[in-house]
């Protein structure tokens, strides 16, 4: 209950901020969406036309019970309607004015990929791209090139050098295309996606605050870490809110033509800087490419050190076969390597979760899933058929070794607690 209150309270605090706040400040054409407060118990659910019928009225909002639909930080359709949801157990202490302005901020960026949806996006990007990420020196020294130069450019006031940075960009992204291929799609659809909704996030915090843009924005980057590959995600999305930001300066009024195009935000913005010579003949610094190894051989190392520590978990080792469908997982906390992928937050197979660390073991596939492994604090239940965890009820033919349960799926068939 006391949670129940608590969030109660944000909401009413968030609902009397959105009622007097204008979207159009933030991106021409954004509207407000439904939104959804939840934690490990219970949701709060808010301007939403159409509640799940097992979610009772409570002061102008929903309450209802946790389910596996209400996972991370993000845009979900519920009922029909597209819906922003925040995870408060994973967000920041409530009891400050500055918290509850980074909540809401945060909820803007969620409802902001409502917007995305609502108008049919299809610039999302496609996460098999990074699960099978080959991270060479000469594309990491050039991306690191690619930070350095655009950094600059947001705040050089001198048209002059400024829009020569912007060319050295360019040309070094340009080239960097020619080394990874299509792999640079993944950034360029985070950048269009992610980095569009941070950018939103950044003025909409900057309106609260009543500062400049610019002081928020300068703080959201300093928080970026550039320069730790397990952050490669996450700073695209920083590269990204670079982007809109020059954008601002150099064509004025560019949301709505960008929300009607299908191209990438990068090309987009390439387009409007306009003509650039390629780069025929360069040289990388020697820093850049002894960082870039650093960071590679960083990379490597703790990879492998948190699968080791995954396998030495403390508890009861549960291992699932079978055909699987991955349904949804958390792409900002996965790690990959050869066929493995370790999910730290959650893994959702069909309409079922299992929350926290888990194993996966893909095929070809990356969709299809045969293994799946995780640990459980106290020892499961096996009883006819099946086993009971705290994780999940599993249905299946199951055996037991030395404190490992293993169990043949039937019928892929899960049950998440």
């Amino acid at each position: 209950m006391v949670q129940e209150l608590k969030s109660l309270a944000l909401y009413e605090d968030i609902v009397e901020i959105l009622n007097k706040d204008d979207f159009d400040l933030y991106w021409k054409g954004f509207k407000k969406s439904p939104f959804a407060l939840y934690n490990s118990t219970t949701v709060v659910l808010c301007n939403h036309p159409n509640p799940p019928k097992d979610f009772s009225p409570l002061r102008e909002a929903y309450i209802g019970s946790w389910n596996d639909s209400f996972v991370g930080n993000t845009a979900i359709n519920l009922n029909g309607h597209y819906t922003a949801i925040l995870n408060m157990d994973t967000l920041y202490s409530l009891d400050s004015s500055s918290s509850l302005n980074k909540v809401y901020s945060i909820l803007v960026h969620e409802m902001f990929h409502c917007h995305q949806l609502s108008h049919n996006e299809n610039r999302w990007a496609d996460e098999m791209l990074f699960i099978n990420y080959n991270f060479s020196q000469s594309s990491i020294s050039l991306r690191l090139m690619d930070k350095d130069y655009l950094l600059c450019a947001l705040d050089d006031q001198n048209k002059y050098t400024r829009d020569k940075l912007l060319t050295d960009f360019i040309q070094r992204r340009e080239r960097r295309k020619n080394i990874v291929g299509s792999m640079l799609n993944y950034e360029l659809a985070l950048e269009s996606i992610e980095g569009t909704a941070t950018y939103v996030e950044v003025k909409a915090l900057a309106h609260r605050k009543n500062i400049d843009v610019m002081d928020v924005a300068e703080d959201f980057l300093h928080n970026f870490d550039f320069e730790d590959l397990n952050k490669y995600r996450a700073s695209c999305y920083a590269f990204g809110l670079v982007i809109c930001l020059i954008l601002d300066s150099i064509a004025p009024n560019w949301h709505e033509e960008f929300t009607n195009s299908d191209t990438y935000l990068y090309k987009f913005f390439k387009a409007k800087f306009g003509s650039f010579n390629e780069l025929t003949d360069f040289s990388i610094d020697n820093y850049y490419v002894e960082s870039a190894k650093e960071l590679i051989n960083k990379y490597v190392d703790s990879k492998k050190e948190s699968f080791e520590n995954f396998n030495k978990s403390e508890g009861y080792k549960v291992i699932l076969y079978g055909n699987l469908k991955l349904s949804g997982f958390d792409p900002m906390n996965v790690i990959s390597m050869d066929n493995k992928v370790l999910h730290k937050n959650f893994i959702k197979y069909n309409s079922s979760c299992i929350k926290d660390q888990a194993l996966s073991f893909h095929k070809e596939d990356f969709w299809t899933v045969d293994k799946i492994e995780f640990f459980v604090s106290d020892k499961p239940k096996v009883f006819d058929h099946g086993i009971l965890t705290s994780k999940g009820t599993f249905y299946g033919e199951v055996s037991e070794d030395n404190n490992i349960f293993c169990v043949d799926l039937y019928n892929e068939q899960i049950e998440s607690n």
